[in-house]
């Protein structure tokens, strides 16, 4: 894990990686620097702090010692760093709680700040290191414990704990500004350790700085400008990666993203006190993309001083045209001004890398081989070709098991720092750590360095995992849909098929009467009782004629006895007594047709 510090003027530079610390001139690249190694075997740098004024004697021994010290780390006594205590020292909080007060100017530890906590079966590093002043400084352990040490009599003050605590800063209203990883911005009074007050934030605090009488308060992709524990202003980072370090001077903040994009603002330190507290976005006027980038420091409101971590440069960036204007826009570093004479020869080198990756890295031999040689060789443009092939898990697995375990390290190493710099790569990346820790896990546990510099990948996973409770849920509930509709469908195959028995149900079913609206369907009676009462009617006819014919039987004998005594006046009386006769009867059977018809 790299740690790196700005002094407070920007000129000298602190960096570190696992066990060793080196102190650069940002200003001159032809001096010399200084280097340190941690004495104690197993035990890395967690934090870098630099101390101000401090004003402690520096003890040495003698001309002589300190001569011998400098030239065994290798310091060039014809130009080095500065040899007085124009130079200020360097705090070193180490992965086992302790604070190494180192001295770049005479090269020598001056004393450590121990608190019995390397003792311990698991002990606690330093997370951050807050200076209030030449002799006083604030710490933070990863276990949550939170130390005031006075340096001039090298011990702890007070102490106290709060849970999840990162950072801490001793803000003008004498309260200690507590950030954690749940998000929360505490006040806390420094003497009892109670919390006074609580801010809610979006996600787990990164940085806490004070600019004035402001508080700035870096989370994941946004900052918090604070004033009195008011939130007065919200600026939203734009570019991808959680931030990693910010830097203020007067009304310019910028802000460095783990992907190693820079974004620079207007803080408007002197509109602040009309700005509403609904929290107005504002948005970059300057952005600086490098994928080296791995600090950054404001020298002045016009001057960005950035650490290119590849080969320990660093650039300027003037802020400022002639008419001084904010310069606008985007400017990227890669490739820098002093590489462009070499292109051709790396446009060469990356031509045979990729006329040769192919052949190379066709099987898990030779793709084992080539990862070997990149991480003994430190070729990160070899390993990068080597973990940007696309490849199956047995290639993975025979590459990790083929590794010394020292190698595994360093491959941890370097995978966990290109994931904090590319959270995206995480998805391609995490399979790697996989293997290495199922494969050499036991061994990976006994290095302390191990567990510190895979502090920000879990920090990074924890984050990513956040939403992972409401995908459970969905995909919870969408397979109990899915469920649902299978039971459904096995319901339907399984109803039964017809017999002879239920064709029969059917058919009586058909011939059944049906019920619309409550009322009953006897259209088919109905038509069959008007045909039987039509009969009866035509019946009741043949009747009436029957009758009618006897009756002019009568009436025919009648005449044939009248015809004997008077055969002329007779028939005429005949005549007129068959025709009402005759009348009657056919009234009779228009009678019955009529009621016949009545009954339809």
């Amino acid at each position: 894990m790299t740690v790196s510090a700005f002094d407070g003027t920007g000129k000298y530079y602190a960096t570190s990686i696992h066990n060793r610390v080196q102190v650069l001139d940002a200003s001159d690249a032809s001096v010399a620097p200084v280097e340190y190694k941690l004495s104690q075997e197993g035990v890395t740098v967690n934090s870098l702090a630099w101390i101000e004024g401090f004003k402690k004697a520096l003890n040495t021994s003698s001309d002589k010692k300190k001569k011998r010290k400098r030239s065994s780390i290798g310091v060039n006594e014809k130009n080095s760093l500065p040899q007085d205590d124009s130079l200020d020292v360097l705090a070193i909080g180490t992965s086992v709680g302790d604070v190494i007060i180192f001295a770049p100017s005479k090269a020598s530890v001056l004393f450590t700040l121990s608190n019995n906590n390397s003792d311990a079966s698991s002990p606690a590093g330093i997370k951050d290191i807050s200076v209030v002043g030449g002799n006083i400084i604030w710490t933070v352990r990863e276990d949550g414990l939170i130390a005031e040490w006075d340096l001039s009599k090298e011990k702890i003050l007070t102490s106290f704990t709060v849970d999840g605590a990162r950072v801490a800063l001793l803000g003008g209203d004498s309260l200690l500004t507590v950030g954690d990883a749940e998000g929360r911005v505490l006040k806390v009074d420094p003497k009892s350790g109670d919390s006074v007050s609580t801010i809610p934030t979006e996600s787990s605090v990164k940085a806490l700085v004070r600019a004035g009488d402001l508080l700035l308060v870096a989370g994941e992709k946004f900052i918090l400008v604070l004033r009195d524990n008011e939130v007065v202003k919200k600026i939203n980072t734009t570019t991808t990666g959680a931030i990693s370090k910010i830097s203020t001077y007067e009304d310019v903040l910028a802000a460095l993203s783990v992907t190693g994009s820079v974004e620079l603002f207007q803080l408007a330190v002197s509109e602040v006190d009309v700005v509403d507290t609904d929290n107005e976005e504002t948005k970059p006027f300057l952005v600086v993309k490098s994928k080296k980038i791995n600090n950054i420091y404001l020298t002045s409101s016009s001057e960005l001083v950035v650490n290119l971590s590849a080969d320990n440069k660093f650039e300027t960036i003037k802020l400022k045209n002639s008419s001084n204007n904010f310069v606008t826009g985007t400017i990227s570093l890669d490739p820098s001004a002093d590489v462009k004479d070499q292109q051709s020869q790396e446009d060469e080198d990356k031509l045979e890398v990729d006329s040769e990756s192919l052949s190379i890295l066709s099987t898990p031999e030779t793709y084992s081989s080539a990862l070997i040689q990149a991480l003994k060789t430190g070729d990160d443009s070899l390993l990068d070709t080597c973990l940007s092939h696309r490849v199956s898990e047995e290639f993975v697995q025979v590459a990790v098991r083929k590794l010394d375990r020292d190698l595994a390290a360093v491959l941890v190493s370097k995978l966990t720092d290109r994931i904090n710099q590319q959270p995206t790569r995480i998805f391609s990346l995490t399979i790697w750590i996989k293997w290495v820790l199922l494969t050499y896990g036991g061994y990976l546990l006994t290095l302390p360095e191990m567990a510190q510099s895979m502090v920000l990948f879990k920090d990074l996973l924890t984050s990513k995992m956040s939403v992972l409770p409401k995908l459970l849920g969905l995909q919870g509930r969408l397979d109990m849909l899915k469920s649902q509709m299978s039971l459904r469908k096995d319901a339907e195959k399984i109803e039964p098929q017809p017999t002879q028995e239920n064709e029969e149900e059917e058919e009586q079913e058909d011939d059944a009467v049906l019920i619309v609206n409550g009322e009953e369907d006897f259209d088919d009676d109905d038509d069959n009782e008007e045909e039987a009462e039509d009969e009866e009617d035509e019946e009741d006819d043949d009747d009436d004629l029957e009758e009618e014919d006897d009756i002019d039987a009568v009436g025919q004998l009648i005449d044939n006895e009248a015809e004997e005594d008077d055969e002329d006046e007779e028939e005429e009386e005949e005549e007129e007594v068959a025709k009402p006769v005759s009348v009657k009867s056919k009234s009779r059977k228009r009678k019955s047709k009529t009621n016949g018809k009545s009954k339809h």
